[in-house]
């Protein structure tokens, strides 16, 4: 949600998805699903962390090479939908932009 309703807590997570075992660690969880429930799966996670992976990719080339001293971060805008008459939601990708900083 970009601008849930007051009250409404949206999952907040951080996805580290070039470490071992990728592990997700969640910084808030959403009011809209069960305690101990999240708003998307572990196998949505992964698949939206391999979409993220492709479009850094996409744009590396225009950004230089990935250092430990110089990166740069992604805006993506995405969701999850489910079309009618489908039991699978499937990953959309609504726009990416580079970041502006460029990790300075």
């Amino acid at each position: 949600m970009v601008l849930p309703p007051q009250g409404i807590q949206s999952d907040q997570f951080v996805y580290h998805y070039d470490m071992p075992g990728q592990p997700i660690v969640f910084l808030a969880h959403s009011t809209l699903v069960p305690p101990g429930e999240t708003v998307i799966s572990r196998s949505q996670t992964e698949q939206l962390g391999q979409a993220l992976a492709a479009i850094h990719a996409f744009f590396a080339p225009v950004y230089g090479p990935l250092t430990p001293d110089h990166f740069y971060a992604m805006d993506v805008e995405w969701k999850y939908n489910t079309e009618p008459g489908e039991t699978e939601s499937r990953l959309v990708i609504k726009q990416a932009r580079p970041y502006p900083g460029r990790g300075q």
